[in-house]
């Protein structure tokens, strides 16, 4: 089945940092992983944006002002694995305090980021989503 436009960009745009893989477990018990995102040029436009949007001032292209950070987290509840609903973007600009927005995401563009998610994992970890949700439940037990 051939790729839609979206799902093409959503490729180009979400690449996990396998080095800033985080595990954890919610307030409720469940198992989180987050995953630290590369800095694509795709992200990079649509923080610009979104940072317009909100009125704080975007970046310079080289990245000279400051730089984002970009984060998305994976929950295992109920036998499902479930994507959070936005992309933390974290600016740290060179002179001010950190300041995080929020990427939207949504249902459609989740099932697309969860498959890309999990293809990255296992070419990276070896491991798919699943396996990940059980680490981090497994760390979480041992304390």
């Amino acid at each position: 089945m051939e790729s839609t436009f979206v799902e093409r960009l959503l490729e180009n745009a979400i690449r996990i940092d396998p080095a800033y893989t985080m595990y954890d477990t919610n307030d409720s018990g469940c198992p989180v992983v987050n995953f630290e995102l590369e800095s694509t040029s795709g992200l990079w436009e649509i923080a610009q944006d979104i940072c317009r949007e909100k009125g704080l001032k975007p970046f310079d292209s080289l990245g000279e002002e400051g730089t984002y950070n970009f984060y998305v987290g994976v929950t295992g509840m109920c036998g499902e694995t479930l994507l959070d609903g936005y992309i933390e973007i974290v600016r740290k600009p060179y002179d001010e305090h950190d300041t995080s927005v929020y990427l939207p995401i949504g249902e459609d563009e989740a099932d697309t980021i969860l498959e890309i998610l999990n293809m990255q994992c296992e070419e990276y970890d070896g491991m798919d989503l699943e396996q990940l949700l059980d680490e981090a439940k497994e760390g979480a037990a041992r304390g």
